[in-house]
Order: C-alpha cells, then sequence, then structure tokens
C-alpha cells in the first residue's frame, strides 16, 4: 500500500460477518466454502458449534435460486461432515 492509499477500515465481525471474513478480521473463521463461510459460532449450545455463513445478499434460504440453494446444503453437509462431533444440524438465517 502506497502512502497515498487510504486505510480500509477494519470491519467490526459481529456487524458483518461476511465482509470481516473477506477481509480477513473475522477470528471465528475456519474457512472458505463455496458459498460462505465456515465460522465457529458466537454462542457455543454445544462444543464445537459452527456455522455456514452465506456470502451473499439472501437473508432466507427461500431467496436462493434453485442451483444456489444446492449448493448452500451441500457446504452445509459438507461441514457437518468435517466437524467429528456433528449430531445436529440447524438451518437458521
Amino acid at each position: 500500500m502506497s502512502a497515498t492509499e487510504p486505510e480500509e477500515a477494519v470491519i467490526d465481525y459481529r456487524e458483518d460477518p461476511s465482509g470481516a471474513a473477506r477481509q480477513g478480521t473475522n477470528p471465528a473463521v475456519l474457512g472458505r466454502m463455496r458459498t460462505g463461510w465456515a465460522t465457529m459460532a458466537d454462542t457455543q449450545h454445544l462444543p464445537g458449534y459452527c456455522i455456514l455463513i452465506y456470502d451473499g445478499d439472501a437473508d432466507q434460504l427461500t431467496e436462493l435460486p434453485v442451483s444456489e440453494r444446492v449448493a448452500f446444503m451441500r457446504d452445509v453437509v459438507l461441514l457437518g461432515a468435517f466437524h467429528s462431533n456433528w449430531r445436529i444440524a440447524n438451518v437458521e438465517r
């Protein structure tokens, strides 16, 4: 970065989890998946509670085109398969 370029403001991961993940400032990120970010949940209902944050503009699963919905659900399954203690799956907004 040159001296003339403005510094990018750090995004608060609690306000914009996807934006902070893209910026590399979300400490909860486990990794990038095709449709979003695998992260440790802020609230640990069970030890190791992970969530997939969609990296797009939809707030509801039903807002996604069918092909993107299928891709997101595939990522959910892959995240669950990765997590060795996976016993319960919740799909939430």
